[in-house]
Order: C-alpha cells, then structure tokens, then sequence
C-alpha cells in the first residue's frame, strides 16, 4: 500500500472540509458552515506554508547546482585561457625571433654590400 504525504493529507482535509460546509449550508447548519470554512482556511495557511517550504528547499537545491556547474565552467573557460595565453605567448617569441633573424641577415646584407664596393 502506498503511504500518503503530509500534503496529500492536507488537500484531502481541504477538500473534505469544503464538502462539509457546503452540506451544513445546504442543510441550513450555519454555525457549523462558517466553523468548516474557517478550519478550512486554517488547514489551507497550513498547507500554503509547507509548499513555500518545499519551494525555498527546492530553491536551494537549483542555487547549488547552478553555483557547481558555475565553477565547473569558469574552471574549464579558466584552462582554455590559460592554454590560449601558452599559445600566444610561444608564438610571440617565434614572431620576434624571425624578426631579429631578418634583421641580422639585413645587417649582414648591408655589411656585405658595404665592404664590396
């Protein structure tokens, strides 16, 4: 048999007792009407703070798992840049040795030329 919640119970109780006021209005019991009505709106506050509670938790929960998968890709876009930076920075000093390479063979060039003549 499948157990009932506490919030499955507080719906049932509702809704029982919105029944029960609408037969004691019907029958002409109007004491007993208002007093099912207001122990429903009793039962009702009960039930609307354990969904909030159950909201707030489930909140919580979401907030958690968007902080981890935050960190987890600020962690992998972290190691791209890092990775992207190496890159950058081995092909900087290739750029600026092949610069200081033609400029020695310039030199050179002209040192050449300059003797010959």
């Amino acid at each position: 048999m499948r157990k009932v919640g506490t919030f499955h119970m507080l719906v049932a109780i509702v809704v029982v007792l919105g029944l029960g006021s609408t037969i004691a209005a019907v029958l002409g019991a109007t004491a007993l009407a208002i007093s099912l009505v207001g122990f429903g709106l009793a039962v009702t506050a009960v039930l609307l703070w354990s969904m909030d509670r159950r909201a707030r938790a489930a909140a919580s929960q979401i907030r958690r798992s968007v902080d981890q998968a935050t960190r987890q890709s600020t962690n992998r876009i972290v190691g791209e840049v890092q990775r992207v930076e190496t890159l950058v920075d081995a092909m900087q000093r290739r750029v600026v040795a092949s610069v200081e390479s033609a400029r020695v063979e310039a030199a050179d060039r002209h040192r050449a030329s300059a003797t010959a003549k």
